[in-house]
């Protein structure tokens, strides 16, 4: 009885050796690739890294892009106000200048009417004249 209790212990005792081999195995197994996530972690989290202060920098640089082109629009702007200030100006001159071309023009107008008027009397007198002086040879002859 208790040989064949002993003989059931070794069968127990070899299978569990088998088990705990196998267990073994198992648990370097897991190890090793444990190890081999880890070291593959490692060099994701420094890839992560690399792509973070890549992308920092490349977010600077396009803040420092927009706020260049900020201020180069500010300046536009100034500069398109100035330029509008200065049409408005101009524009007021040139409205001016008109009216004083066509105030002149209206001057000439009624300048050259008075003109023609003196020479239609001088022309009349001049006739008158030359009429007189044709009856005073008329008449001395």
């Amino acid at each position: 009885e208790l040989r064949t209790e002993l003989e059931q212990k070794k069968k127990v005792t070899k299978q569990l050796e088998g088990s705990l081999a196998a267990s073994h195995e198992e648990t370097q197994k897991c190890k090793e690739q444990t190890t081999k996530l880890q070291s593959e972690m490692e060099k994701q989290k420094m890839a992560m890294k690399k792509i973070e202060a890549e992308t920092e920098k490349k977010l600077k640089s396009e803040n420092e892009k927009r706020e260049e082109l900020r201020t180069e629009l500010e300046q536009k702007k100034k500069v398109t106000k100035q330029l509008e200030g200065s049409l408005a100006a101009s524009h007021e001159e040139t409205q001016k200048c008109k009216e004083q071309t066509t105030k002149l023009q209206s001057e000439m107008e009624k300048q050259k009417m008075a003109m023609k008027k003196i020479e239609a009397e001088t022309e009349k007198k001049l006739k008158s004249e030359n009429e007189k002086r044709e009856e005073l040879r008329t008449e001395l002859e």
